[in-house]
């Protein structure tokens, strides 16, 4: 955990248990003890998902505007490894050395393709595995939309 932000959560917890303990005693403060706890709670929550956010790698599919290559892109903020490729259905296989944050490989193919499915499985460095897949379309908008929710729980468009 970098310093900075472990010096913050040092200052927060300072300050809550120094309010709690005056509200102890009976000093009136009103309700800043309660106010420090939360904020310790909340600065913990966050330093804690940007521990997980920090080893996720994000692999990317995209099909260029010669058609001729697919575009394997490293979107995470970790390094992927054991990259596996399969193009379907022109039955085209590559295996894509390790991809660090906002790293590309291009993957040549031997003629234009109109449609293509691109399936990829891929590890963290911890051994997580992922797999996705990516219909890739010569006609229509490969680029993704970038508002659209992760978890659409209500109607996004």
């Amino acid at each position: 955990m970098k310093r900075n932000l472990l010096g913050v959560l040092l200052a927060i917890f300072i300050l809550a248990a120094v309010s709690l303990v005056l509200i102890g005693l009976g000093i009136d403060m009103g309700y800043a003890g309660l106010i420090g706890v939360v904020l310790l709670l909340i600065v913990a929550m966050v330093i804690m998902t940007m521990q997980d956010i920090r080893t996720y790698p994000d692999l990317v599919c995209r099909l260029p505007q010669e058609k001729k290559n697919v575009q394997v892109i490293n979107r995470g903020t970790a390094r992927a490894v054991e990259i596996h490729v399969a193009l379907v259905p022109i039955n085209i296989e590559a295996v894509v050395p390790p991809l660090d944050p906002d790293a590309a490989y291009i993957i040549s193919l031997p003629q234009m393709v109109a449609e293509v499915k691109a399936v990829v499985t891929y590890k963290s460095e911890q051994g997580t595995a992922y797999s996705q897949s990516y219909p890739l379309l010569a006609l229509g908008t490969n680029e993704e939309d970038l508002l659209k929710p992760m978890i659409p729980i209500f109607g996004w468009k």
